[in-house]
């Protein structure tokens, strides 16, 4: 907030908000709060061998300020997250050649550096296949076709969720 004698007050913010941020929906209301909860930059890998899905997660993403990178396979996507090093890897469960859920099993067992948030996003809807994809060492799973208007922040609630599970109310 800006003040000068005699010419009022006016509200001031910076230009742009590297940070991300987790919405807490209320039911009783028709809103939504935004909470900041990091102002570190972002790496996201989506693995989808559907270009269109590719797209279309990597829009909404880049749009709370991920750095986005894709792949079409997850033997290709493995080999690359080593060098990009993500925060986040967006799956899904199926695709030619390896799996998603097994690319969560490796990154999930891998020795070196911090591991992924890794989450699953798939038209596989059944409660079976959710528990598989969290056996497998998902962290989320949000099933197609996605909505997004809530995706990021389902997104952001389930990396905030993962990084302090002691977060309560953090729910889209």
């Amino acid at each position: 907030m800006r003040s000068a004698k005699g010419a009022g007050s006016q509200p001031s913010c910076p230009d742009t908000f590297p940070a991300e941020r987790v919405s807490e929906h209320s039911p009783s209301r028709n809103y939504y709060l935004y909470t900041i909860v990091s102002v570190e930059p972002r790496r996201a890998l989506i693995v989808d061998d559907n270009a269109i899905n590719r797209e279309l997660l990597s829009f909404v993403l880049e749009a709370v300020d991920f750095e986005v990178h894709t792949a079409d396979r997850a033997e290709t996507a493995f080999q690359f997250a080593d060098q990009f090093r993500p925060d986040l890897v967006i799956v899904d469960v199926q695709l030619p050649g390896m799996s998603g859920l097994e690319l969560a099993t490796r990154f999930r067992n891998q020795p070196n550096g911090k591991r992924p948030c890794i989450i699953s996003v798939t038209s596989y809807a059944m409660e079976s296949d959710r528990e598989r994809a969290f056996a497998a060492g998902c962290d989320g799973y949000i099933t197609k076709p996605i909505d997004t208007r809530m995706f990021a922040d389902e997104v952001l609630r389930i990396m905030s969720t993962r990084a302090n599970p002691k977060v309560v109310g953090a729910s889209a």
